[in-house]
């Protein structure tokens, strides 16, 4: 069972992109944060996946760990749409915690979907589904420094290769190709 972990910044393009590479070459596709929003309100914690990351310290990793252990249960080569840190106010926590990237045996990369903050701050605004707080450039790009300082341990720990891939605003079709190929090299398809 192969894994691999995208990861971007909200607004970055990760789930837009992920989602145009479901079925390349027989990928499965799954988001983490909507296994968590379905097991928190399962669990009467939350009904909301922009409030999840308000939850407890202590409810945010048992709903974690539940999304893990099924994520690693599904077989097949499996990319993971996930965020490498989740952010709740100020305070930043791991998205995908060692314990829990332990489960995924077969875990082959990292990609992390990059764009500049000018963009996705555009896309945050353009996306009236979600309700996320207003962050200017510098806020933002604390978040890419974050997310990729996280996918750097990650990678070295458990000694993996990772991949930062640009989705520029107006080449989405460059960022899709770039991530096929990568997906294709983590795969070995």
């Amino acid at each position: 069972m192969p894994f691999v972990i995208v990861t971007g910044t909200a607004g970055a393009g990760k789930t837009t992109l992920v989602e145009r590479i479901r079925g390349y070459k027989k990928t499965k596709v799954v988001n983490v944060a909507s296994i968590m929003e379905e097991i928190a309100e399962r669990k009467g914690y939350s009904t909301s996946r922009d409030r999840l990351r308000y939850m407890s310290r202590k409810r945010q990793q048992e709903v974690q760990r539940l999304a893990f252990k099924k994520v690693s249960s599904i077989s097949g080569n499996v990319v993971i749409d996930t965020h490498a840190a989740i952010k709740a106010g100020s305070m930043y926590f791991p998205g995908s915690p060692f314990t829990f990237l332990d489960s995924l045996r077969g875990l082959a990369g990292f990609v992390h979907i990059d764009a500049n903050s000018s963009d996705i701050i555009k896309r945050r605004a353009a996306d009236k589904s979600r309700k996320r707080e207003k962050e200017d450039a510098h806020q933002i790009d604390n978040d890419r420094i974050v997310e990729i300082s996280i996918l750097a341990a990650y990678s070295s720990k458990l000694n993996i290769p990772f991949y930062i891939i640009e989705n520029r605003q107006d080449r989405p079709g460059e960022a899709v190709k770039v991530l096929k190929a990568a997906i294709s090299d983590l795969f070995g398809v």
